[in-house]
């Protein structure tokens, strides 16, 4: 959980790692210096209205190649 405290990351690669949920509790801690994450080839199958709600620096999300079924209006 606070494994990114105390450090300010701006690109992030996550992909081919067997997630099947976005950590978005421990990228809380890089939220106003993430920039670019990517999360491809894992295997997410949905995304909440608010996984990125904090993370509001963010310009560039990669989640190709997972298995998401459900994705929200906004």
């Amino acid at each position: 959980k606070d494994i990114f405290s105390g450090t300010s990351i701006e690109m992030l690669d996550l992909t081919h790692n067997l997630f099947n949920v976005i950590p978005s509790g421990t990228l809380i801690e890089i939220k106003t210096t993430l920039r670019h994450l990517s999360m491809g080839s894992n295997f997410i199958e949905h995304i909440d209205s608010t996984t990125f709600l904090e993370i509001n620096h963010l310009q560039h999300l990669d989640i190709s190649n997972n298995k998401l079924t459900i994705l929200p209006d906004n």
